[in-house]
């Protein structure tokens, strides 16, 4: 009589690893058949206040960026080139696609910063909440920034000459007044400084109420 084997449970075997195109498809990377590639939709939380047409008054857009496989690992697609993802070559599936989704994020909250970005995920993952040092950034007052952080910011709008004002500075849309000079970048200092001064004056004892009505600007 033959000897018979020892049977092993089904459930008692080791699972298979993924294959590396299943890896990205678990973290939401779609492949497509017709260009090898793979696709995945991100969303970034931004300050409502930035953006143009499509984006301004929104606190979310959406961005879709392209990957695909190449001799140095995985690469993301930017125009005509490819972006390798540093150390996807050669590891586990998952690790890889790990890798690229730190990398994927990373490039978008940096290709995007003049939104204000704060915070980039996966359409496929669930959004997170706020932490207060973000949304304190997300509402960061001009007087708040140092000048560098304004200059990034804000922008300066040559007026007409029969206005009487040279230039007209904004923090995204909102006006914070005129500034006169030859350059953008003096009207920029001259209004970042008229911010701080404003705020300083306006916390000190004797300073008028916010209630009082009264308004105050400090010259520069």
């Amino acid at each position: 009589m033959p000897a018979v084997r020892d049977q092993v449970p089904q459930h008692e075997l080791a699972p298979r690893p993924p294959t590396l195109r299943e890896a990205l498809e678990e973290d939401g990377w779609k492949f497509k058949a017709s260009t090898g590639s793979y696709e995945k939709t991100f969303v970034l939380t931004k300050d409502k206040s930035r953006g143009g047409e499509f984006t301004y008054g929104k606190s979310e857009v959406e961005k879709i960026l392209i990957a695909k496989t190449a001799a140095q690992g995985l690469v993301i697609e930017s125009g005509w080139d490819d972006v390798p993802v540093p150390g996807t070559a050669g590891v586990a599936p998952r690790e890889a696609a790990r890798l690229l989704d730190a990398a994927a994020k990373e490039r978008l909250a940096t290709e995007h910063a003049h939104l204000r970005v704060v915070a980039v995920r996966g359409a496929n993952e669930p959004a997170r909440p706020q932490s207060g040092e973000q949304e304190q950034a997300r509402h960061k007052a001009p007087h708040e920034m140092t000048f560098a952080e304004f200059r990034a910011e804000a922008s300066a709008v040559k007026l007409g000459p029969g206005h009487g004002r040279q230039w007209e500075v904004f923090d995204g849309k909102q006006s914070l007044g005129f500034a006169d000079g030859p350059t953008e970048e003096g009207a920029l200092r001259q209004v970042h400084k008229r911010e701080v001064n404003n705020a300083l004056y306006g916390n000190q004892l004797d300073a008028p109420p916010a209630s009082s009505g009264q308004v105050w600007v400090c010259s520069s």
